[in-house]
């Protein structure tokens, strides 16, 4: 059914704050967030001719700022 297709899998990891300000990611889809729901998600399109991008907060390493980000506060 599929002769001689063939896909590619491509993974980049990019740290965002060493972009310019006005790039553009093109993906077919974005998820957001790389948490167990996001980075699920992200492997159901592993050997799909999808073009994923996969956002997560924060740089390459951890940062105290970053980290707060997931703490909880009372209602």
């Amino acid at each position: 059914m599929f002769a001689n297709t063939q896909i590619y899998i491509i993974i980049m990891i990019i740290d965002a704050q060493t972009i310019a300000e006005d790039t553009v990611v093109d993906s077919d889809i974005c998820i957001v967030g790389s948490g167990a729901a996001g980075i699920t998600l992200a492997k159901e399109f592993l050997g799909t001719s999808y073009r994923v991008c996969l956002l997560e907060s924060g740089g390459l390493e951890p940062d105290e700022l970053t980290q707060s980000l997931s703490e909880g506060y009372p209602l």
